[in-house]
């Protein structure tokens, strides 16, 4: 090998451990001992010791208003003292070691725990278009868009905040794992479908006010995945009878069922009550199916955890079609 030749070997080298560097700063911290580079392996663990992850919160008025504010989310805080800080308090903070990771707007989330742990003066007033870019020029370039903790989109508004963030989740190809959505319009279904076809989204929350015709294939497409764990719909759809039997089908023939699925429809018009116990053929874990007024729910739960119910009638898996 000519010195020619090794020079760009070496600079390959090093793009590809600098690549796994930056890799390992935006995800877990347990991925640091991975680094091949004992010297970048101890700088990557020492930069994410220092490193915050903070939510952006939007809070709706009671005159109808909205403010944001900024508050820190580790991942051991149960929201008891949370440290809050303003946009510009934030936004002078090292941008190397505070992100953003999370996003809740939404007019129950935090609001009285956030009110008593913050100033007055620390929310920033969002009451015009112009208060929308001014926010988002201030924290853009800080949200943690390839992976979001959580993302709650409840409020839609009339001064365009919840477009906003929609738009930028849309052009930076947003991706989170829990998921609650209201609708906004077509890039609400494109936000939806997009997620679908990541097939990573563990909990999804559907709001009320979502075209059926767009939405109910995207929403049966996900259900039928493995991977989400949790469904509720605010909007009214009954699920068809073929994905219900797809649901039992994959669940049956899964060696590994999860016993914390649960999803749950709004249906179009209350039903009788009725209740199904499916036990799986190489697990201890049921799947419940029930009816109760207006909600339809298949759950998955240890057998020592089946809920009291009026008389299920139970239905082994291995029997034949469910």
């Amino acid at each position: 090998m000519t010195i020619f030749t090794a020079i760009p070997h070496l600079q390959e080298g090093y793009w590809k451990t600098e690549k796994e560097r930056v890799e390992v700063l935006n995800s877990e911290p347990r991925q640091a001992h991975q680094l091949r580079s004992v010297q970048w392996n101890q700088s990557a663990t020492g930069q994410l010791s220092r490193r915050q992850n903070w939510s952006l919160i939007a809070f709706l008025e009671e005159d109808g208003g909205l403010s944001v504010i900024i508050d820190d989310n580790p991942e051991d805080d149960h929201r008891e003292d949370p440290t809050v800080a303003s946009l510009e308090e934030f936004a002078r903070k090292d941008h190397r070691f505070h992100q953003i990771t999370s996003m809740w707007f939404d007019d129950e989330y935090y609001n009285a725990v956030l009110v008593d742990a913050s100033d007055p003066s620390q929310w920033t007033k969002i009451a015009t278009p112009e208060d929308v870019q001014k926010c988002f020029r201030r924290i853009l370039g800080r949200i943690n868009f390839g992976d979001l903790d959580g993302l709650s989109l409840g409020i839609t508004d009339t001064v365009g905040l919840h477009s906003a963030i929609l738009d930028h989740l849309l052009d930076n190809d947003a991706k989170t794992r829990n998921l609650f959505l209201a609708y906004q319009g077509p890039a609400s279904t494109e936000f939806l479908r997009r997620h679908v076809h990541k097939n990573e989204l563990t909990d999804l929350h559907i709001c009320e006010g979502w075209p059926l015709e767009s939405t109910v294939p995207l929403v049966e497409a996900l259900v039928r995945q493995r991977q989400l764990l949790n469904f509720w719909t605010d909007t009214r759809m009954n699920p068809s009878d073929s994905l219900v039997a797809s649901i039992k089908e994959n669940w049956s023939r899964d060696d590994t069922p999860k016993c914390k699925k649960h999803f749950v429809w709004k249906l179009e018009s209350p039903q009788l009550s009725y209740g199904r116990v499916y036990n799986h053929p190489k697990s201890m874990i049921s799947l419940v199916q029930k009816v109760m007024n207006e909600h339809f729910t298949l759950e998955c739960r240890p057998l020592s955890a089946i809920p009291p119910f009026p008389p299920f009638p139970v239905v082994h898996a291995s029997d034949g079609p469910m």
